[in-house]
Formats: structure tokens, sequence, C-alpha cells
């Protein structure tokens, strides 16, 4: 199937190890699977299996490792520091700049926002998600499967409340009418009006709305931000959700953060420097030719921006903010945003890998 993939231009192999299926795959497939894709052309492409060993170092050490035993080039996506990790960020880095030093075409991106954003289902351990949606509604209304849950949860400490505590993720993707009271608002504003508990809560949320609940909870730890910015072989991603009354302050501020935030109040980085992590470094990495530079030839992709005004809007509060001092986007040489207003059109494509990035 992946070499067929490849075939029909894919760009690689990703993986998102702390979701089911790919949750249950080992390290060993995992490696055979990325020396697959490196054969044709490809990278592997990973969201780590994060409950992993100490928790901090070791999933990228088995992200590496892949890369490694595939001689594979490797991405870490969002790759960042929390604040509950044992060491800082600098030992992170020391993990890619080590790789790196060793040979091995390691690369990474960090989205900068201090808050996560991801399905709840995160929440329920992965033997629970055995067996697809049907087998996860059965145990999440079984009593002796909360009661695991709620043991487990326990022993990983997020059952408490106060910052990053279960009562504290924030609910969004509501469908049901009796339910859409509760778009934008906690784990705990929904215990203390229903009196169940955190893992009742949780539960019983899920179940009646077919699972498709989404989350936002604390994420990157904003003082380690910088390290991973400015980080030369970092790319800027947004791991964007774009679901939800209250999604991320990602989803809308991600970019223009950079730009304002970190280019032109506190410098940094350089705005050249930036913006490379933003267009040509990330076209490099996929491996496409036309597209994350302007020169003739090239595909008409644009942004026509302020550097003196530009910054992100978006806030825990109001995330779905637009950001101010970007003028002008064209995409596939179509004018998309037009003196800051939206102009309804949508020029973009699919991209084939070994295509030019055509489409």
């Amino acid at each position: 199937m992946l070499r067929e993939a490849m075939a029909e231009g894919a760009f690689g192999v990703s993986s998102g190890l702390d979701y089911p299926p790919g949750s249950y795959a080992t390290t060993d497939e995992l490696a055979e699977l990325a020396g697959e894709a490196a054969r044709h052309g490809g990278f592997y492409h990973t969201h780590v299996r994060y409950p992993l060993g100490d928790r901090f170092l070791d999933p990228y050490r088995e992200a590496i490792e892949i890369g490694r035993r595939g001689e594979a080039p490797a991405h870490i996506t969002h790759f960042y520091h929390r604040r509950t990790h044992p060491g800082g960020p600098e030992r992170m880095l020391a993990l890619v700049d080590d790789a790196r030093a060793e040979g091995l075409d390691v690369t990474f991106d960090t989205y900068p926002s201090e808050w996560a954003s991801t399905r709840l289902l995160i929440m329920i351990p992965t033997w629970a998600q055995a067996g697809g949606p049907a087998r996860i509604r059965e145990r999440l209304a079984e009593r002796s499967v909360r009661e695991r849950i709620r043991r487990e949860l326990g022993e990983r400490g997020v059952l408490f409340a106060g910052h990053g505590g279960l009562s504290d993720v924030r609910l969004g993707y509501f469908a049901r009418p009796e339910n859409l009271r509760w778009e934008g608002r906690t784990i705990g504003d929904v215990m203390a009006e229903t009196g169940r508990d955190a893992v009742d809560t949780l539960c019983d949320l899920l179940l009646a709305e077919d699972l498709r609940l989404n989350e936002v909870t604390p994420g990157p730890w904003s003082e380690s931000l910088p390290h991973f910015i400015r980080h030369p072989v970092g790319l800027v991603g947004t791991d964007s959700t774009f679901v939800g009354a209250k999604p991320s302050p990602r989803t809308y501020g991600s970019f223009p953060r950079i730009l304002g935030q970190y280019v032109r109040d506190e410098a940094l980085l350089g705005m050249e420097e930036a913006v490379r992590k933003m267009t040509s470094a990330a076209a490099a990495r996929l491996g496409l030719t036309d597209r994350g530079v302007i020169r003739d030839g090239a595909a008409a992709d644009l942004v026509v921006f302020d550097p003196a005004t530009v910054r992100d809007n978006a806030t825990y509060e109001e995330p779905r903010r637009y950001p101010d001092g970007i003028d002008f986007v064209v995409v596939n040489g179509r004018l998309v945003v037009d003196r800051g207003e939206h102009t309804g059109a949508l020029p973009g494509r699919a991209l084939h890998h070994g295509r030019g990035g055509a489409g």
C-alpha cells in the first residue's frame, strides 16, 4: 500500500503514535515503512508516542531511531517542551543536533502557541480504543472500564483541579442541541452543573456526541518556545484544528505571531529567516521545487504583509480573530485575500511528490 501511495504522489509516510491505529505500531514496523518510503524518495514524518518511556526524551529518541533504521529522513512535528518535562528544551534540541552530527537527516516544526488542541478521545487510554468506534462506545458505557480509566488517569496525575488537570480541558465541536451550551466551556464547568466526576463527565460527553468532541489544553511552555523557533533546522507549523467555536489560538495566529512578536517585537530572528522557515524550508523538506520561493516559473503563492503592523489577535478567550497587517494572499495565482478581506476564491489543490507540486 505504501509503494502504491508513493507511486501516486505521496511525500512519505506519516505516523500519529498517540492515536489508534497508529499507536499500535511497533518501532520495527515503522522503521520498515520509513525505509520503504525512503527508497521511493520520501521521508518519515511523525507525531511521536508521548507516553513512551520517560515521557520526555524517549518519544523523540524513538522517532530518530526509526529514521536511522529505515535510512530515511525524519521530521518530528510539533516538537516542543512542556512545563511538566523534567529537563529543559536544550536536552530535547541536543537529540536533534546529535543525530544530525551523526549524519542523519532530522528536522522538526514547532507551533508558537501555549495552547494545544486535539480530539477529546486522546484522554482515553489506547487499550479502550481498540477495535474502532463501536467497541469504544461499548467500553465507555461499562462501569468497570470507567473504573480502570479513573485509576490510570489518577496515576498520570490528570484528575487534579488546576492548571493542566482534566477539569480544565476546554470542550468544543458539540452537535446535539441539548449540549450546545457547553461549547467553549470546560469539563470542570460540566462537573459543577451535573455533579458527576471527571471520568464520568468525559465518558458521558463522548458517548452523547458520538466521540467527535475536540479539546483545548495547555501545550508548549511559553518560555521555551524561542529555543525551538530560532533553531536553524526548526520549521514553523500550526497544527491547526478548525472545529468548534473556540479552537486553539494557534489556528488563527501562528504565522502572524512569528512575524509580529518574535521578529519585530523581540528580534528573536530576522525577517528573512522567519519567512524561510515558513516557506522555502518547508517546501524543501517535502521535495517541492516550485513552491516556497518567488521566481519565474514557480507557483504564484504570495503573501503581502506590513512588517510594522502584522500581529496575531487570537487569544484563548477569542481564538477566531483574524490577524492585522496581512493585506493580500495569492494562491496558485488567484487572489484569496484582498485588502484584508477573503474573496471567496478556493484555488488550493492537492500536491503530488515528483510532479513539481503542480497537483
